[in-house]
């Protein structure tokens, strides 16, 4: 996943390298979930830690999974600072692992209904 333009400036020049590094640690797989990067994947609606392969959900489960994705690997830091980059703060997780990790620190509120309001 690339480093948004805004957090460039917390990042080491050779990150590319150190993020190739972790994943090749990690064989490429996330260290979460176990998800291959690259594969196609669809994850349940009421378990979303649990993925299947695309193309193994039969028909008639069709509604009990989200859409497929394609599994794209980052290191991400495991104390959630960005500033110690060494190989044993860094982890290799997928984007929805690493988005959920990233969760809590971002402050980023669970989506709640909304109110409807009848027109006047």
């Amino acid at each position: 996943m690339p480093v948004k333009a805004e957090l460039r400036q917390f990042y080491p020049w050779n990150w590319p390298s150190i993020a190739r590094e972790v994943k090749r640690r990690a064989f490429g797989v996330c260290e979460q979930c176990g998800a291959p990067e690259g594969a196609l994947v669809r994850r349940r609606i009421l378990d979303p830690g649990e993925y299947v392969f695309a193309d193994e959900v039969a028909v008639q489960d069709e509604l009990l999974f989200r859409p497929a994705v394609r599994v794209v690997l980052a290191a991400a830091h495991r104390d959630g600072r960005l500033v110690d980059h060494s190989f044993e703060n860094l982890r290799a997780l997928c984007q929805r692992c690493h988005i959920n990790e990233d969760r809590p620190r971002r402050g980023v509120v669970e989506p709640r209904p909304l109110a409807f309001v009848s027109p006047p």
